[in-house]
């Protein structure tokens, strides 16, 4: 009784700044998640997920994971009409990680997702590279361990996000992202 006590009068000594400030630093936590969605989107089309994914048995065993991916690839045909639409937004992610005006989660999330998403073209990049070579045999896409390499990495980013701490545990990733942005 006495701990109900004592919690309702801190609530109630709290300042209409500090309760301003708690609710801009959950603000600042949910946007830092929005830069994921770049990579997710662009490799929602990887092999492990393709176009027939739905007529599936996974689909059937997994209906509410059906029905977000569902989701997220009609957020996907939304977003980025065009084709230049992801590299803008790649850019704006660029950019936004080198905007000191901005909090630091957000910078930090910013550059972690950019260089994510460019981490996912390079197993493409370099089979494609081989075979220009003339190792005819050596080209791979990007396929069910990559995607879920990602989905790992981007679960891991939003769930730290979500509790105000700063995801810098992916190797190589979150290392180049401290050193460019100073977090």
């Amino acid at each position: 009784m006495m701990e109900r006590e004592r919690r309702r009068v801190k609530c109630e000594k709290q300042t209409h700044s500090e309760r301003m400030e708690n609710l801009i630093t959950s603000g600042v936590r949910v946007c830092a998640c929005f830069a994921y969605l770049l990579p997710v989107l662009t490799h929602l089309d990887a092999p492990a997920t393709g176009e027939g994914m739905l007529q599936t048995m996974w689909a059937a065993d997994y209906p509410i994971l059906a029905q977000s991916f569902v989701a997220l690839k009609d957020l996907d045909s939304f977003l980025f009409q065009v084709w230049w639409a992801r590299l803008v937004a790649f850019h704006a992610l660029v950019f936004l990680s080198s905007w000191q005006k901005i909090p630091p989660l957000l910078r930090f999330n910013a550059l972690q997702a950019a260089i994510l998403h460019l981490l996912c073209y390079v197993p493409s990049a370099i089979g494609m590279l081989l075979v220009g070579l003339g190792f005819s045999g050596c080209y791979f896409s990007e396929g069910v361990v990559l995607f879920n390499f990602l989905m790992l990495c981007v679960i891991y980013a939003v769930s730290f996000n979500l509790l105000g701490l700063t995801p810098d545990a992916i190797p190589l990733v979150s290392s180049l992202a401290r050193r460019v942005t100073a977090v």
